[in-house]
């Protein structure tokens, strides 16, 4: 049976989370940092959708995020970026590999 589930981050409490990370209620999707330990939930900046997001917190690193399933997924959503500009630059790369 299909089953839609919204992974938002309000409920989460701020500050770094281990690799391995699951949301509350969610226990089928894991999140890592693949270099370091920098999974950080929070509010990064003013413009960002509600008061938490999750970010991999190292722009030195190369760090990247990686999300494990339990479960086959059929569909996938994601709202990901940088928002805020004073955080960007010409060098920054972002990637989706499925």
């Amino acid at each position: 049976m299909a089953q839609t589930v919204l992974l938002n981050f309000e409920g989460e409490s701020a500050g770094i989370k281990p690799n391995g990370y699951s949301p509350a209620g969610h226990p089928d999707v894991k999140f890592y940092d693949t270099v370091g330990a920098g999974l950080t939930i929070g509010k990064f900046t003013l413009g960002g959708i509600g008061t938490r997001t999750l970010a991999v917190w190292d722009d030195l690193d190369g760090s990247k995020l990686r999300i494990d399933f339990a479960k086959p997924m059929s569909a996938l959503s994601f709202y990901f970026g940088n928002d805020d500009i004073s955080y960007a630059s010409t060098s920054d790369r972002a990637w989706l590999e499925i």
